[in-house]
């Protein structure tokens, strides 16, 4: 190599290191822009999916009354009848944990489902839950905490929408 060769490498490794030094602090300045918001994101779609699984539920509990079902179901019996897909079933979906509860005293027409997020603030910021009505709850705060005897919603939660 010629002496200019030799005396311009180390000025192109030295300008090599500040293009990856500067392309490596916008990339940090873009996730922390763009962080946040796609935990956002994140959060709403696990919301959206925890609102669609009731939804499922409750129309799988219709369809299994009128399939002769002599009691309201369990999540599990739900989806060992293919009424409801199998992570459904199993408890856990998207972020929340699914709870069906079965009425004590109307075991064969009243039942509730809650769904809280696994880690509040993280997977989800909202509580949901729905009966035998159809109607979707939300709570902000905390779970929704359902009457075993009747499945009513408890004054604190709010319809979905309202």
């Amino acid at each position: 190599m010629t002496e200019v060769e030799q005396g311009s490498t180390p000025k192109k490794l030295v300008s090599s290191c500040w293009a990856l030094t500067f392309a490596g602090f916008i990339m940090l300045v873009m996730a922390a822009v763009a962080g946040p918001k796609l935990i956002a994101s994140r959060v709403g779609g696990n919301e959206a999916a925890a609102i669609g699984g009731l939804k499922m539920i409750h129309n799988a509990q219709l369809l299994h009354h009128e399939k002769g079902g002599a009691k309201c179901a369990s999540l599990a019996e739900l989806g060992a009848v293919d009424l409801i897909d199998g992570v459904l079933a199993s408890g856990t979906k998207q972020g929340y944990a699914f709870q069906c509860l079965v009425s004590t005293a109307h075991p064969t027409s009243a039942w509730a489902v809650t769904a809280a997020p696994l880690v509040p603030g993280e997977t989800g910021d909202r509580y949901f839950a729905i009966n035998q009505e159809g109607v979707v709850y939300t709570s902000d705060k905390a779970p929704i905490v359902v009457d075993p005897a009747t499945c009513a919603m408890p004054a604190g939660a709010q319809p979905l929408g309202r």
